[in-house]
């Protein structure tokens, strides 16, 4: 079928149109249609009805407010006279109202004066005594200070430290005595440290500022005095150096002066000088010759000075013989701690290994001496028993360092010990107590990150047997070491007695150590340098086999100076004992 054709517009009309066209004439104006429009105006009517429709309501509107007015009136009428009413009773219960107010005011302003109010947010009802409860010596104060919360005491302490005063009302309220002024005096040093180390509030920075504040003030302290802050500062464990060589220095003057020490302050002192890693005073040797002037000493006393001698790497062969005899003397009366105390202090002194073979059987065969009596010990103590107290806890790594070090130091020795002495040291080793979380080292988490930008797998603080080590590779037997300043011994680059066995140690079960100084990583400042650092030091502890840790520089990354790399490189030459490549006598 064809579609129909379209025509266009334009297109002529054809002249038969034209011609039908002409026979209709037009439609003229009187054959068109009307067309009726409606009007939009409505009709006059419309609005005039609208309008008187309004009118009438708002009329009515009118008359019924006028109305409403009346009544209104009437019934305010009525409500103003309940309201006066109900207002003078108002005004007579708020007469009496204040009265009782007042009252309990005065009730209150009695109660505050009878009970000083703070400046800290302290309850003091609850920490209010009366005189008969009054506390006066220095360590009973710092027991209740000790009570006070975490954020009261860090005010307190901050008071002490920028204010230099002492809140009256809260000592009133601690202590039930009325302190004569606000300054602080000698004992309030004692008192917010002795507070800290029983609370375990450690803030670093306020306790430095503290510190730093109490030296000047030791050096004319009597010897008391000193041996108090001595055994605070050792319980303390904050390392702080003004303060230790104050005390050192005055215990000194002490001495040289003709005061004597008994065997029991020796040990304080001693016990400080070790915790603090303070070596190179005269007043370690001086304490010696004030217990060697002493004449006899019990085993138990000998045991401590052995240690803390080792410890400090104070131990000669003189002093070793001298407190072995002690000793050996008294071996029946040491119990477990002690006996385990003298074998690492053999192991700390690394008499094991001195050059003198008459040293080395001697203490071999005292050591073994000592173990055979320390089985009775450990098979008595039950399973319960060694994570009870930190002290416990301690014994229990301490005993399983004494075996590592005996298999892996000396294996023929404890093959030949005793089954029953093997079997306790393996009771030892089977006993798993819960561990806590490690504490994160910032050096530790930057040197992490250094390995892994160089894409080496590695654990952070991996434990293996009684050690822990910094970080571990996962695929080669490497430890990285980071040697932070509690590492050394107070200004010297010398690794202390505990910090040396266990490298001894960890050598001794096949692993390389990778050791990262503190002075050297504290003065890379740049990301790349550190990363380059640690590629160098893993390709020294891997590939090299010379005995690189008597030259600090050979752990330096080198860079040539016309490398690419070398202009990315923070790279300083102000190492300590810094030796370039070029200038080693091989």
């Amino acid at each position: 079928m064809r579609p129909s054709r379209v025509v266009p517009l334009t297109r002529q009309v054809p002249s038969c149109l034209h011609l039908s066209s002409s026979l209709h004439p037009p439609l003229t104006q009187q054959h068109r249609p009307s067309l009726s429009l409606p009007n939009p105006t409505p009709p006059p009517f419309h609005i005039h009805t609208h309008t008187r429709r309004a009118f009438s309501t708002d009329a009515a509107a009118a008359a019924a407010a006028a109305e409403g007015g009346k009544a209104g009136k009437k019934k305010r009428k009525k409500k103003g006279a309940a309201a006066a009413a109900a207002e003078g009773e108002m005004q007579q219960a708020a007469g009496e109202g204040e009265g009782a107010a007042a009252a309990a005011a005065g009730a209150m302003d009695q109660q505050q004066a009878e009970m000083p109010l703070t400046r800290y947010a302290v309850d003091v009802s609850s920490l209010h005594r009366g005189a008969d409860e009054a506390v006066s010596d220095v360590r009973g104060i710092a027991r209740e200070v000790a009570t006070l919360s975490s954020g009261t005491l860090q005010q307190v302490l901050r008071q002490l430290v920028e204010e230099k005063t002492v809140d009256q009302d809260l000592w009133k309220a601690l202590t039930g005595v009325d302190r004569a002024s606000p300054e602080r005096t000698l004992d309030d040093f004692f008192i917010m440290l002795e507070a800290c180390r029983l609370k375990g509030y450690r803030d670093v920075d306020l306790i430095a500022a503290l510190s730093d504040q109490l030296t000047p003030q030791l050096l004319h302290c009597s010897k008391a005095t000193l041996l108090e802050y001595a055994e605070v500062y050792s319980l303390l464990g904050l390392l702080h150096e003004p303060v230790c060589l104050a005390i050192a220095n005055a215990l000194n003057q002490h001495i040289t002066t003709g005061a004597s020490l008994s065997v029991g302050e020796c040990l304080t002192a001693l016990r400080l000088m070790a915790l603090q890693r303070c070596r190179q005073t005269p007043l370690v040797d001086n304490l010696w010759q004030a217990v060697v002037d002493k004449g006899e000493l019990r085993g138990g006393d000998a045991v401590d000075l052995l240690y803390w001698h080792a410890y400090l790497t104070k131990a000669t062969p003189d002093v070793i013989d001298t407190l072995q005899g002690c000793i050996l003397r008294e071996m029946d009366s040491l119990d477990l701690p002690q006996l385990s105390s003298y074998v690492m202090s053999l192991l700390l002194a690394e008499a094991d290994v001195h050059d003198d073979p008459d040293v080395r059987a001697k203490a071999m065969h005292n050591m073994q001496t000592a173990l055979e009596r320390m089985c009775d010990g450990i098979f008595e103590r039950e399973s319960d028993r060694w994570a009870s107290s930190k002290d416990d806890v301690l014994l229990h790594r301490r005993l399983l360092l004494i075996r590592s070090a005996l298999r892996y130091l000396h294996r023929d020795t404890y093959e030949q010990l005793p089954d029953r002495v093997r079997q306790a040291l393996r009771r030892v080793h089977r006993i798993e107590l819960p561990r806590k979380p490690t504490k994160k080292i910032a050096f530790v988490e930057k040197l992490s990150m250094a390995l892994t930008k160089l894409r080496i797998a590695h654990h952070k603080y991996a434990t293996r047997g009684p050690l822990t080590f910094d970080i571990l590779e996962r695929d080669r037997k490497l430890v990285w070491e980071c040697a932070t300043v509690d590492r050394f011994y107070l200004s010297t680059f010398d690794k202390i007695a505990t910090a040396r066995l266990n490298e001894r140690l960890t050598k001794a079960m096949g692993y390389r150590v990778a050791r990262t100084n503190h002075w050297q990583w504290g003065r890379m400042k740049a990301k790349r340098s550190r990363i380059e650092y640690a590629r160098m030091a893993r390709y020294y502890a891997l590939r090299d086999r010379r005995e690189f840790e008597e030259y600090e520089g050979w752990t330096i990354p080198y860079l040539h100076y016309l490398h690419k790399k070398a202009k990315s490189v923070h790279h300083e030459g102000y190492f300590y004992n810094y030796i370039p490549m070029g200038h080693f006598k091989y």
